[in-house]
C-alpha cells in the first residue's frame, strides 16, 4: 500500500482566481455531506440491535422539550430513511476491508502503531464496506434549546490495542487529534449548534472495543444537561454477539470541567480548525478552503478499499 497525493490543476487555477477575505459566514458545502435532520425522523424502540457494517452514520445528541432530557443517540443512515438508534444496540463492524497499513514517516506515531504496521480505520472520507461514522448536532430541538453548541466527552476505551480519533485537512495539515487512549483523562471537543463533521476513528488491535462518551450541554434557560453512551465496535474477525455482550468495566475517566456545564473555553474547539457549518475562519481565503479541502488527500489502499482515507469531509 503507497501513499498518493492527488493535485487537481483546475481546482488549483480556480484557487488562483479567487482572492480577498471571507466573511465569517461563508458558505463552503461538501455535496457528500449536505443533510436535513427533522423532527419527524423515527426512533428504534430500544432493545432493536443492529449491526453496521457500512453506509452514513452520526451520534448525535437529541433534546426533548417535552421531558427536558438529553440522549446519545446514533442516526443510522444507512437505508433510504433515517432512524434514531440508542447506541447501546449499535455495533460497528469494522472488518478486514478497514485495514490500512501507516505510511512512512512518524506522522502517524499518535496512534500508537508505527510506520509498516496495520491499523483498523474507519475514514473520515466514505469507504465501501466501512461503517462511516460522525457526528451531528443538527436536531431541530437541540438546536433551539442550547446556548451555541455542545461538548463531546471522551471517557475511555476499553479493548487491546490503542484507539485514537482525529481529523486531517488533507496531505498539508497536521493531524488534529482530538481523542486518545492514551491520555487518563477525559478530553473534550466544543462542536457547535447545527453541524456535521466526520472524523478518522482508528485502532492498533482487532478484538472487541468499547468507547465511552459523554455529551453536555447548557440551555438557553441556564439549565445543564447531559448524557452517556457506550459505542461497541467489533474490530477484524470478531462476531458482534460478543460487542453486544461486552459490559463496560471500572469507572470513567472524570472531567477537568465536571459540573460546569458545556464549556467551549476548555475543550478542543473543532470548528476553529475544520468548517462544518459553512463557516471560514476569518483570515483565510475561500480558495484555502477548498484547496484544504480538495487538494493533498492521503490515499491508503486497503485490500478492498477503493476509497480516500484519513482525509477532510465535514459540513452542514
Amino acid at each position: 500500500m503507497k501513499l498518493r497525493k492527488v493535485a487537481t490543476v483546475v481546482v488549483v487555477a480556480a484557487l488562483l482566481a479567487v482572492g480577498g477575505l471571507a466573511p465569517a459566514n461563508a458558505e463552503v458545502k461538501d455535496p457528500n455531506l449536505e443533510q436535513t435532520v427533522s423532527d419527524s425522523e423515527s426512533y428504534a424502540p430500544a432493545g432493536e440491535q443492529r449491526v453496521l457494517t457500512d453506509g452514513h452514520v452520526d451520534l448525535g445528541p437529541v433534546y426533548s422539550s417535552e421531558s427536558g432530557v438529553l440522549s446519545l443517540l446514533a442516526r443510522d443512515d444507512t437505508a433510504e430513511t433515517p432512524v434514531w438508534r440508542d447506541v447501546n444496540d449499535v455495533v460497528f463492524n469494522v472488518g478486514d476491508v478497514a485495514q490500512q497499513v501507516l505510511p512512512e514517516g512518524d506522522t502517524y506515531d499518535f496512534t500508537g502503531a508505527a510506520a509498516g504496521e496495520t491499523v483498523w480505520a474507519l475514514p473520515q472520507t466514505q469507504v465501501a464496506g466501512v461503517p462511516w461514522l460522525g457526528w451531528n448536532t443538527q436536531h431541530p430541538q437541540l438546536a433551539q434549546a442550547v446556548d451555541r453548541g455542545v461538548t463531546f466527552e471522551f471517557l475511555g476505551h476499553q479493548g487491546d490495542g490503542d484507539f485514537t480519533v482525529f481529523l486531517q485537512a488533507g496531505g498539508f495539515g497536521e493531524p488534529q487529534v482530538l481523542w486518545t487512549s492514551a491520555k487518563s483523562e477525559a478530553q473534550s471537543i466544543w462542536v457547535d449548534a447545527l453541524t456535521h463533521t466526520h472524523a478518522n476513528w482508528v485502532f492498533t488491535k482487532p478484538g472487541v472495543h468499547l468507547v465511552k462518551l459523554r455529551v453536555k450541554a447548557a440551555l438557553q434557560d441556564g439549565k445543564e444537561v447531559s448524557a452517556e453512551g457506550v459505542l461497541r465496535f467489533a474490530v477484524g474477525n470478531v462476531k458482534a454477539d460478543e460487542a453486544f455482550s461486552a459490559q463496560w468495566q471500572g469507572s470513567a475517566a472524570e472531567s477537568a470541567t465536571a459540573g460546569d456545564g458545556a464549556s467551549s473555553e476548555s475543550a478542543v474547539t473543532v470548528a476553529d480548525t475544520f468548517s462544518t457549518v459553512g463557516r471560514v475562519t476569518l483570515g483565510l481565503s475561500v480558495g484555502a478552503v477548498v484547496l484544504l479541502a480538495v487538494l493533498g488527500f492521503l490515499f491508503f489502499r486497503g485490500r478492498k478499499a477503493q476509497a480516500a482515507v484519513f482525509s477532510e469531509s465535514q459540513d452542514s
